[in-house]
């Protein structure tokens, strides 16, 4: 009667071992941003992340340096930002970043801007594509 419990207790608790075993720990944890954040969007390859901030703009992360490489302002000319989407494209050439009413896109080489456009409805999603020339936009249409 007594091998049952017993047999059930090591098979439980062989089974906890292993699987807290097999948890993995981050190698590296950093902070990018105390202030409120929007979107966040990292790179395939994990070297660039960009952060859409409440009070800072979008923030681009260059995580080999922990530095930010550039901060860019979309819409507004105060540094509040309502940028509710970010995307990078696979090959880390360019950046979209949207806001409910416009889209932009940039490069990552220089920060520079390649444009910005107002989009016909209310935005909620955006991708981009190695060309910078190609994206998906998911737009809410009014029916």
């Amino acid at each position: 009667m007594i091998r049952v419990p017993m047999l059930l207790f090591w098979t439980t608790w062989l089974c906890v071992a292993l699987l807290s075993a097999c948890q993995p720990s981050a190698d590296k944890m950093m902070v990018l941003t105390t202030d409120a954040s929007y979107s966040a969007s990292l790179s395939n390859d994990g070297n660039i992340a960009l952060v859409s901030t409440a009070n800072n703009g979008v923030q681009v992360w260059d995580l080999t340096g922990s530095s930010i490489s550039y901060q860019w302002l979309q819409g507004k000319q105060d540094n509040t930002s309502n940028v509710i989407d970010t995307a990078i494209s696979a090959n880390n050439m360019f950046a979209a970043t949207m806001s409910s009413g416009s889209l932009a896109i940039w490069r990552l080489d220089d920060g520079s801007s390649v444009g910005w456009w107002s989009l016909p409805s209310y935005a909620q999603s955006v991708a981009i594509a190695n060309n910078g020339q190609t994206l998906v936009v998911a737009l809410l249409m009014a029916q």
